[in-house]
């Protein structure tokens, strides 16, 4: 049962294509008549109807976060965009680490919801 998160995807994304961009997620929530992928799932539906996601405890946001760190990682060492599109993130983030000595890939946040704080504290992005 495949994420049915789709989003066009502006200049200059637009060769990411429209789909779900995590090909390798094997788990999928149904939540909204829908199923989501973890990083589409959102908190809530348009109505406030909050999510299992919304209730995901300290150890789930972790995992999450550190598979959002290690999917950039991976992009950056592929030479290839960070494709954050539509990526709903719980509670707080912390994108501190892309430091000048190991900034950020070319990313793109589009769509992307923050429910808590997202840290970019001496962030750095890189040229490309």
């Amino acid at each position: 049962m495949p994420c049915k998160f789709h989003r066009e995807r502006p200049w200059p994304f637009e060769n990411l294509g429209p789909g779900c961009q995590f090909e390798g997620e094997t788990d999928f929530f149904g939540f909204a008549d829908k199923s989501w992928c973890r990083f589409h799932l959102p908190m809530e539906d348009d109505e406030g109807n909050r999510s299992e996601k919304a209730d995901w405890g300290e150890n789930e946001v972790t995992r999450f976060n550190a598979s959002v760190l290690a999917f950039i990682d991976e992009a950056r060492g592929d030479k290839k965009t960070a494709d954050l599109t539509g990526v709903a993130f719980p509670v707080n983030v912390s994108f501190a680490g892309f430091t000048k000595d190991k900034p950020f890939p070319r990313v793109c946040f589009i769509k992307a919801a923050f429910s808590g704080g997202a840290n970019f504290g001496e962030a750095a992005f890189s040229r490309a």
